[in-house]
């Protein structure tokens, strides 16, 4: 199958450059990426970056909640850790892991619904690398060298 040759119109009324000499085929799935990633209005993609920032900061607080509560019991005593509410007894383990899933359902629904499927997936895995991997593992590493 061949492919047919667009030659280029340098100067012409059409605004074809030498870029665009090209099989016709590779040009149009080119022209056709383009688009889809030009294809928002300005006001969808400003509700994209207003929901995405909301969505990915409560995303943010959720992963905070779960490093206090994995956090508190390595690191009860030390000088950076030792106002937070859990060492102090202002809240017991429970009470922050129930407001971490209420944010965590809430920034999922968000970044799913009002931004992009993808979006969700992947703040979901920088959750579970920070609040679980990180934590757990510099837990673990305290724990050795002290």
């Amino acid at each position: 199958m061949t492919a047919a040759i667009t030659p280029p119109s340098h100067g012409s009324a059409t605004g074809a450059t030498f870029s665009s000499w090209q099989p016709e085929g590779r040009r149009a799935d080119r022209v056709h990426a383009v688009s889809a990633c030009s294809s928002r209005s300005p006001a969808a993609a400003a509700d994209a970056l207003l929901f995405g920032t909301l969505g990915i900061g409560l995303a943010a607080s959720r992963a905070a909640a779960i490093n206090h509560v994995l956090d508190s019991p390595f690191r009860p005593a030390d000088g950076g850790t030792m106002r937070r509410p859990i060492p102090t007894g202002h809240v017991t383990a429970p009470q922050p892991l129930a407001y971490a899933g209420l944010l965590g359902v809430l920034a999922m629904l968000v970044l799913w619904v009002l931004v992009n499927p993808l979006t969700a997936v992947l703040t979901f895995a920088s959750l579970i690398g920070y609040a679980v991997l990180y934590t757990v593992c510099s837990s673990t590493r305290r724990r050795r060298t002290s």
